[in-house]
């Protein structure tokens, strides 16, 4: 991503490797808040849950 490596980012977007949530999964959060790792990379604002 910070490289601009257009063909990596639609190869992961293509694969869900990284997506937006579900309606569903926002719902849940909101319902049961959830800690995230998070990391920005222009224009993405990258978010992991934190599940350990």
């Amino acid at each position: 991503m910070a490289t601009d490596d257009q063909a990596k980012v639609k190869g992961w977007i293509d694969d869900e490797s990284i997506r937006r949530p579900t309606v569903d999964e926002v719902t849940a959060w909101a319902e049961d808040p959830v800690a995230f790792y998070a990391v920005i990379v222009q224009p993405f604002v990258l978010c992991r849950p934190i599940t350990d």
